[in-house]
C-alpha cells in the first residue's frame, strides 16, 4: 500500500533506511562466513556452481580487483529499490513475474553479505574475492569529510582523507586540519578547491594579519571586505572577505573573484561570488534575500 506522504510504500522507505545505515559505518563486526555464503547462495538462486575457493582481500585495491568498477554490492542497489516497491504495488499491466521475485531476492542476499561486513566481491578463475566493506565517516550533507582521522578506511587497508568531499594527501589533511600553516603556504595549494578548503581553517584574524589586509567595508549581512595589496609579493591587489559558514560555526576568507566590478562593497562582493551554472553574476538584490549563505 502506497503511503500517501511518502509516494511509496512504508515497507519501501524501511529499506531505504536500511541500506542507508550500511552507508556510515563507523564500526561493525565483519563475520566473513555469514558473508561469504551469503554472497554463495546467490550462485545457487540461478542454478550456477559456486566457485571452488573463498579469498578475502584487505581491500579493492589488489590486482584482481583492476577493471573490476562495477564489483561493490550496493553498486545496484537503487534498481533494488524500485523492484521492491513494484512489486509492493505493481502495474495492473504488467503483473509481477517469477524473475521479478529472483531479482529481489539476489538484492536481499547481497544486503544480507554486506550488513555482515562484505563490500566488493569479484569471480576470478573459480575463486571468489571479497573485500569488507570501509570504514565511513561523512558530513550532513553526505560528503566524505572527517577532521579526526580518514573518511574512508579498510582496518587492514587502505585509507583516505577527505574534508567537506575534497579528497586530501594525508600530509596536507594534517597540516590543514592543526591549523599549523601560514597564510603564504595556504595560497601556494596549487588546487583551488582544497586551497578554498584549508582556507577555511586558518584563523581569518591571522591571515588578515599576516597578509596586512586593509577593511574597506563592513555589508548589510557582516560580512567584512579587505584589501590586500601586493598580494604575495606579486605587485598586484586583491580582495578578501571575511565570511561566515552557514552550517557550522567556523569563519574563513574568500577571495573575491577579478571579473567584476563591487565597487569596494561588501554586499555586492558576496552576491558576485554566487553563481548561476552559466557562470552567471547574482543581483545584489537576490543576494540580500537570502537567509543563509552557504
Amino acid at each position: 500500500m502506497i503511503n500517501p506522504e511518502l509516494g511509496y510504500s512504508d515497507k519501501t522507505q524501511a529499506l531505504i533506511e536500511r541500506q542507508c545505515r550500511n552507508v556510515e559505518r563507523k564500526s561493525f563486526r565483519l563475520q566473513k562466513d555469514k558473508a561469504a555464503e551469503a554472497i554463495l547462495k546467490t550462485y545457487d538462486l540461478f542454478d550456477l556452481p559456486r566457485p571452488k575457493r573463498v579469498v578475502w582481500c584487505a581491500d579493492p585495491f589488489t590486482s584482481v580487483y583492476q577493471g573490476s568498477a562495477r564489483s561493490a554490492l550496493d553498486y545496484d542497489f537503487d534498481y533494488y529499490i524500485i523492484q521492491h516497491e513494484y512489486i509492493e504495488n505493481p502495474d495492473e499491466d504488467l503483473p509481477v513475474n517469477d524473475n521479478d521475485h529472483k531479482y529481489l531476492a539476489y538484492c536481499e542476499l547481497l544486503m544480507e553479505a554486506k550488513e555482515h561486513g562484505a563490500g566488493y566481491r569479484v569471480e576470478w578463475e573459480d575463486t571468489l574475492y571479497i573485500v569488507p566493506t570501509p570504514l565511513v565517516v561523512i558530513d550532513s550533507q553526505n560528503r566524505f569529510h572527517n577532521e579526526d582521522g580518514p573518511a574512508i578506511r579498510w582496518k587492514q587497508g587502505k585509507s583516505f582523507y577527505f574534508l567537506y568531499g575534497e579528497s586530501f594527501e594525508k600530509e596536507l589533511w594534517e597540516r590543514v586540519t592543526s591549523g599549523n600553516f601560514t597564510a603564504k603556504e595556504l595560497m601556494a595549494i596549487e588546487d583551488t578547491d582544497k586551497r578554498a578548503i584549508a582556507m577555511t581553517y586558518l584563523a581569518p584574524a591571522d591571515m588578515i594579519e599576516q597578509m596586512h589586509m586593509k577593511l574597506l567595508h563592513v555589508g548589510i549581512k557582516g560580512n567584512k571586505l579587505y584589501e590586500c595589496k601586493n598580494y604575495l609579493d606579486s605587485g598586484e591587489t586583491e580582495y578578501a572577505l571575511w565570511m561566515k559558514d552557514a552550517s557550522t560555526p567556523r569563519q574563513f576568507i574568500h577571495f573575491v573573484p577579478k571579473d567584476f566590478d563591487f565597487h569596494k562593497n561588501a554586499d555586492e562582493a558576496t552576491a558576485g561570488c554566487f553563481r548561476n551554472g552559466g557562470g552567471d553574476l547574482m543581483p545584489l538584490e537576490d543576494y540580500l534575500l537570502i537567509e543563509q549563505e552557504a
